[in-house]
């Protein structure tokens, strides 16, 4: 695994001790194929559902459009499933690590092992193009406002996407290898994770998309670990 570093605005992450919010169980998922969508929707169909909103304004926005999250493992990974109401589904990037979320539509991953110092982020574009980085969890400075990031230059997670414009509709499947956050391939039942999703739901003449996520972040800040979602596998 390839690792470029590339240096990003202070608040980008909270220090390591961090005490996350409410847990969201992680269960083994039933066999289905990734290119099946139907399968898939059946497969998590036991898995609860978390809504995305925007906890850190007193009332939602009245453009944002429902976006909804389940997540579970199987097969030494971890899955998710994300389906996303979008009337003007857009994103232009074509290629690795171009920077997704400032281009259109994105649906972000955030996970963290709870016992490791730093965290995934994983982009998925409606049209499968994704961004990867790697992220130290704890601040390298508390004086200079510099903080790194790594972009990661090989593929480390996999993803499906199904657009539907009929529907107004995108859909996200990915999946990251247990040894890819962990470098183990083996979870044992009641390891906690740290998670979090996030959208960027852009529309065509307009300067600024409309953010969600699961998480209650009380700023707008995707990077809040402390107010990330506690997976517990089971």
């Amino acid at each position: 695994m390839t690792i470029r570093r590339k240096p990003i605005s202070q608040s980008n992450v909270e220090q390591h001790s961090i005490s996350a919010g409410v847990l969201w169980p992680c269960r083994e998922l039933p066999e289905f194929s990734p290119e099946n969508w139907d399968e898939i929707i059946a497969a998590f169909s036991n898995s609860q559902t978390i809504e995305m909103t925007q906890a850190w304004r007193e009332t939602p926005q009245c453009e944002m459009e429902p976006s909804r999250v389940q997540i579970g493992w199987r097969e030494k990974k971890f899955w998710v499933f994300a389906e996303m109401t979008d009337k003007d589904i857009v994103n232009p990037a074509t290629k690795l690590n171009e920077e997704t979320y400032q281009l259109g539509d994105t649906f972000e991953i955030f996970i963290a092992d709870k016992r490791l110092p730093h965290y995934l982020e994983l982009h998925v574009s409606p049209f499968n193009q994704q961004m990867q980085l790697w992220v130290p969890r704890a601040k390298h400075s508390h004086d200079d406002g510099e903080w790194q990031t790594h972009f990661i230059d090989e593929p480390i997670f996999q993803s499906w996407t199904q657009v539907s414009c009929e529907e107004n509709r995108w859909r996200v499947l990915a999946a990251v290898a247990f040894d890819q956050l962990t470098g183990k391939q083996i979870i044992q039942s009641g390891v906690e994770w740290l998670a979090s999703f996030s959208r960027y739901d852009y529309t065509t003449g307009k300067n600024h998309p409309i953010l969600s996520s699961t998480s209650l972040h009380r700023q707008l800040d995707f990077h809040r670990q402390q107010d990330w979602r506690t997976v517990v596998f089971c």
